[in-house]
């Protein structure tokens, strides 16, 4: 058993680490007790002194589930199991995510693997049923909510983009859901704030108008123009529309959320508090709104109440380094720091640590390469870090933290790519990428993701193809250079040194043995040569310090490759 311990001064041992089991049967008692957040936890734990400890996986994903969070339930799921290797009772969990999420057809398909593996397991007569509400048509019945309305799920991830900021994604996704359902409100409010948000005033002014002529007390139709009004300086129609919201009383969690966050944007905390404890109640595991309810907590003086808001976001997700930063506010307020006053509403970083946190993740990619696996596999900062990059709106900046996630080829960095193209809102051609990446780190196929809304499965070929029987030291000189490269060298860089390695490997007679120097050499010389033809400026005594190389090896191995491509 993995545990430590210490000895008191009489000589007694005591036990002061425990291994996964602990942890793991830790977490099941609090289940039992509906302890959701204590039971997540400690599943987490367990997985991580035990990552093969599947049943912890089994249970933090019945948890997610409890907590409403099905998609980062199924994302687990599929992630963490192979599916010759998935157990019954994955399908079945993985059923009843996908039949909240309205996927009618993969919940069928998942019930019916469940049932096959296990007919007469403990959730078979829940999985006949469902099953067979979703052949005779009555399973929108199960369905509570809007979700129920056609067009609504759309609307749903447009609202995931805007909370990331991407706002051009959102606007092309509520447009056409607006096309196909006029009558939807809810999406057409949402398009009226994106189009705000990107300074379209006339097209949002038109879609909130188009809203109350149909619904004349439309809550978020409301909200939306107290923020248009405040845009426009126009005081006094932002006071009537103020002085009206604060009338409105409402159940709805949508409506609750939107009152919030209108009050909490125009700085009125301690009107937003009660309202983000009410909605709190009713969605008490949703980061945004546990957030929301910090922020009220904290510009309202109660410090204290919104660290604990931060502190269940973490016991929820350990490696959540947004929660981690908030929580850092929270203490330092109670520490007696002045009040930051450029906290965002959405769940995300202020503007300036975010540029602190993308300066540190160029610091690591500068840290010699052995050094910084060390400090990968050790996890903490650094792939905290790296994940939290993948929230960000930026294509570019999500692109070379991909990058930089792949180069270190383990098990961490391939789940984290298969988790971020399971990702329904991220665009398909960062998933593209992102299956190019895994393909390059040799991850095993099929690689799952929802492309265009489907659930679908992906194989790639990189290209060029190299030659059947291509020696190992061979396949290194790529797979170093292109570890060197990733998180420093754009992709049309990286792309071109696998095609000039292709171009030499086939112009080869045969194959000479090299040495473990001389794959560092050729992966060096092939950097050059790649930045060479794509105008990027490199020095060969920088590649050879990268590479730990001598420059006599860096032109000798210059020389291979010229009179290969010379060939040509």
């Amino acid at each position: 058993m993995a545990e430590k311990f210490r000895t008191e001064k009489g000589g007694k041992v005591l036990q002061f680490a425990q291994d996964g089991e602990f942890y793991y049967r830790s977490g099941s008692s609090k289940l039992e007790k509906n302890d959701l957040t204590g039971a997540i936890a400690s599943y987490r734990m367990a997985l991580k002194l035990d990552p093969k400890n599947y049943d912890a996986v089994l249970g933090i994903a019945e948890i997610l589930t409890a907590m409403g969070r099905t998609e980062e339930s199924n994302r687990l799921l599929m992630v963490k199991f192979r599916e010759e290797e998935r157990p019954a009772e994955a399908y079945f969990g993985m059923g009843c995510n996908f039949f909240a999420q309205r996927e009618y057809d993969q919940a069928r398909m998942s019930f019916d693997k469940y049932l096959d593996e296990d007919p007469e397991g403990e959730f078979a007569y829940t999985a006949y049923d469902m099953a067979e509400a979703i052949d005779d048509g009555t399973a929108q019945a199960y369905q509570e909510g809007p979700f129920a309305v056609p067009g609504y799920t759309e609307a749903e991830q447009a609202r995931r983009l805007m909370e990331k900021e991407d706002f051009k994604g959102a606007i092309e996704l509520l447009e056409k859901t607006v096309e196909e359902h006029p009558e939807l409100s809810y999406a057409r409010n949402s398009l009226a704030l994106c189009y705000y948000c990107v300074h379209d005033y006339d097209k949002a002014t038109d879609q909130v108008g188009a809203v109350l002529k149909e619904e004349p007390q439309n809550i978020q139709a409301h909200c939306n123009l107290a923020i248009f009004m405040r845009g426009a300086k126009d005081d006094v129609g932002l006071k009537r529309q103020v002085d009206y919201l604060k009338t409105v009383t409402t159940e709805d969690a949508d409506d609750l959320n939107r009152l919030c966050v209108t009050f909490m944007d125009l700085r009125e905390f301690a009107v937003a508090l009660p309202i983000a404890k009410k909605l709190y109640n009713k969605k008490s595991f949703d980061p945004a709104v546990i957030h929301r309810l910090g922020l009220c907590a904290y510009y309202t003086g109660d410090w204290t109440y919104a660290l604990s808001c931060y502190d269940k976001l973490i016991k929820i997700d350990g490696e959540d380094s947004i929660a981690r930063f908030y929580r850092g506010i929270c203490k330092a307020a109670i520490m007696g720091a002045p009040k930051s006053m450029s906290l965002m509403l959405n769940y995300q970083v202020p503007a300036e640590e975010v540029i602190a946190r993308i300066k540190k993740l160029n610091e690591y990619i500068h840290i010699p390469r052995e050094k910084l696996m060390e400090i990968w596999k050790e996890g903490g900062d650094v792939r905290m870090t790296a994940k939290w990059g993948l929230t960000l709106p930026d294509q570019s900046v999500k692109r070379a933290i991909l990058s930089f996630i792949a180069s270190f080829r383990d098990e961490t960095a391939e789940e984290i790519l298969r988790d971020f193209a399971l990702h329904k809102e991220e665009s398909t051609d960062l998933k593209r990428d992102t299956f190019a990446m895994l393909k390059a780190i040799n991850a095993r196929e099929p690689y799952l993701s929802y492309i265009d809304g489907e659930l679908v499965e992906s194989r790639v070929s990189l290209v060029p193809m190299m030659p059947k029987g291509l020696p190992k030291a061979y396949s290194e000189v790529m797979e170093n250079c292109v570890d060197y490269m990733r998180g420093i060298r754009d992709d049309r860089c990286i792309s071109t040194a696998v095609k000039l390695w292709g171009k030499y490997v086939y112009g080869l007679s045969g194959y000479q043995p090299i040495s473990k120097g001389q794959t560092m050499a050729l992966a060096a010389a092939l950097e050059y040569e790649a930045c060479r033809k794509c105008g990027v400026e490199v020095t060969k005594l920088e590649l050879c310090s990268k590479y730990g190389i001598s420059m006599v090896r860096f032109n000798n191995a210059m020389g291979k490759l010229n009179k290969g491509e010379s060939k040509e």
